[in-house]
């Protein structure tokens, strides 16, 4: 396990992690009047968490940090910083990890500060036994640990390019602007529905997985239970569900979840977005695609055609769509396209192939068709969590595909169905397909 710069975004609820820290404010303090005090808790109350969190995971484990306010900003600007949400100053995160050290509840190694003529070095930080005995004669070593939620979980999203070329994601803060009824409601669905996951037990037991997942699940942050929305732009553009540990955890994973101590099954919209292309136009899709729309041809995997048909939603054709393999994040898909396509004329004649088969794809009247289409399924996802909610079923989100007890399976299949019956999209329902359970 690697050494990562400290994030901000943690926190606890529980009392007595509360009471622990007001203990040490205290200790530290002595002297300090109530402005201050109060200031300094705001700091301790995600540092705390932080500390205790890296420990859990390995007393060893340093977090890195630097002493002045440029450090963290990470590839963000603008309003929000995601894993700094608090806006706090790291000169004085800088200082009350230099008092935390002093009193012996840290292990502090400063670096050179950045000072001209001397090379950049970070410093880094861990909690020290001294400090978790400290907490836990509060009871605090029991207390649950949380990301504090951006804009309440509605995380509305733009990319800038700075002069520089840099890009960065820009977080804005709409809290004080007026939101429609929409937003509004699905801000207080989320909520209902974080609150709901965050008294559930959502695990893996690592007894259960075999040898070669090891490295997977020591990856995995348990403690990230809630959920966020990402939009894009405007709050008609993504949407989708992130920041939950199992929606980023290896998807080998996934069937040994467990929910409350029971067994899960994973169910999942087959092709989604190809099959909202057609329900969006009031088509069929063609009745000899209806299994498998992306089986188009025995001369060329089905694989190939799922990762071309990708790029067309995402508007990516031809060149663009051709030079897009360079770019593949998936290493293992970049490989297998780069092989099974070696030449321009192949891609081609695939992409033409595809055309014929889906004509569809060669009129979307959309402007950002890949976002739209991933606002759609988010507010398939909302109607979906927030029945099963209603149901006190719990339910995991994993973009297109939903996860439950085995023995909710019905209740979860049935929903799916309705949800496109609710947004007015009936021909866009494609099949639901049971995944391999543990």
């Amino acid at each position: 396990m690697t050494d990562k710069p400290i994030e901000l975004q943690w926190t606890s609820l529980d009392i007595r992690m509360s009471n622990a820290i007001n203990a040490l404010i205290s200790e530290l303090y002595p002297d300090a009047k109530t402005k201050e005090k109060n200031s300094t808790h705001k700091y301790l109350s995600v540092l705390i968490p932080w500390l205790i969190r890296q420990y859990r995971k390995d007393p060893t484990l340093e977090s890195s940090y630097g002493r002045n306010k440029n450090f963290n900003t990470r590839s963000y600007a603008g309003d929000i910083d995601i894993y700094n949400p608090k806006k706090l100053r790291f000169e004085k995160v800088a200082k009350v990890i230099d008092a935390l050290a002093e009193a012996e509840y840290v292990l502090n190694t400063v670096g050179n500060n950045h000072r001209a003529g001397e090379t950049s070095k970070l410093s880094r930080v861990r909690a020290t036994e001294k400090l978790l005995s400290f907490i836990e004669g509060y009871g605090a070593d029991e207390a649950d640990i949380e990301m504090i939620p951006v804009n309440e979980g509605m995380i509305l999203r733009e990319v800038r390019q700075f002069s520089t070329g840099k890009l960065k994601k820009t977080i804005h803060n709409y809290s004080g602007i007026e939101q429609d009824e929409t937003v509004i409601h699905s801000k207080t669905i989320l909520a209902r529905y974080n609150e709901f996951i965050r008294s559930s037990n959502i695990h893996i037991n690592k007894d259960d997985i075999p040898e070669d997942l090891n490295e997977a699940y020591d990856e995995v942050e348990f403690d990230r239970k809630l959920s966020s929305r990402i939009f894009n732009h405007n709050f008609k553009l993504g949407g989708r569900y992130y920041s939950a540990w199992w929606s980023q955890c290896k998807k080998e994973l996934r069937p040994f979840i467990k929910i409350n101590n029971e067994a899960t099954v994973e169910l999942d919209y087959r092709a989604n977005h190809l099959y909202l292309l057609y329900g969006l136009n009031n088509r069929d899709m063609p009745e000899e695609l209806k299994n498998d729309p992306y089986n188009l041809s025995d001369e060329y995997d089905r694989k190939l055609f799922k990762a071309i048909i990708t790029r067309i939603i995402n508007g990516a054709v031809g060149q663009y769509g051709w030079g897009s393999i360079r770019q593949e994040k998936d290493l293992e898909l970049r490989e297998f396209l780069r092989t099974n396509i070696p030449t321009y004329q192949q891609y081609q004649d695939i992409e033409a192939l595809i055309f014929e088969r889906h004509p569809i794809l060669g009129n979307i009247e959309m402007d950002y068709p890949a976002l739209e289409l991933q606002y759609i399924d988010s507010q398939i996802a909302e109607y979906v969590l927030d029945r099963m909610t209603e149901l006190g079923l719990p339910t995991l989100c994993v973009h297109d595909s939903f996860i439950c007890s085995i023995e909710q399976e019905n209740n979860l299949r049935r929903y799916m169905q309705e949800a496109y019956n609710n947004l007015k999209i009936p021909k866009g329902l494609p099949p639901i397909t049971r995944k391999t359970t543990a």
